[in-house]
Formats: C-alpha cells, sequence, structure tokens
C-alpha cells in the first residue's frame, strides 16, 4: 500500500548482506539531500510526504544486523570446525 511496506518487502527478500546493504545506502544518499536541508514540501519533510517513518532507517539497520546474525550464527552451526586446540 505505501513506499515503507515496499522497503520491508525488499529487505525481507534479499538475502545476501552486501545487496541489503547497498540497498540502505541507496535509500539513504536518495533522501539525504532532502533531510539535511530540510526541504518542506507542503509543510511536510520528505519521509512524511512518501509516509516513511522517522526512524527508518535505524529500523532497517536494526533489521539488517538480526537478520544477519541470525544467517551468520546458523552458518557457522553448520560448518562446524574441528578443535584443534585439544590434544
Amino acid at each position: 500500500n505505501d513506499l515503507y511496506s515496499v522497503v520491508i518487502i525488499i529487505s525481507i527478500l534479499l538475502n545476501d548482506p552486501h545487496l541489503m546493504e547497498n540497498f540502505i545506502r541507496d535509500i539513504l544518499f536518495t533522501f539525504f539531500p532532502y533531510l539535511e536541508s530540510k526541504v518542506q514540501f507542503c509543510n511536510k519533510s520528505i519521509l512524511d510526504v512518501f509516509s516513511l517513518p522517522e526512524d527508518m532507517f535505524e529500523r532497517l539497520e536494526t533489521f539488517t544486523h538480526n537478520k544477519y546474525m541470525k544467517l551468520i550464527i546458523k552458518m557457522l552451526g553448520k560448518y562446524k570446525t574441528p578443535n584443534i586446540f585439544y590434544y
């Protein structure tokens, strides 16, 4: 229904941390000039115009951290390395 939903869906479907990082960076670089200079459109910020939450980038960062930390932990459990420190 709105742009934030699309951003969330894309974030869920991306399964590569590098692609996710690039996706967030692209969104940030798109909105940053408007956020930094506090441009207003009919007395609304760029985030308000697109119905995006003010803390969208913090939410995406938290989501990305949680998603990929779980993936890394899962991968580490899958590929158990032998313990070479015990004789």
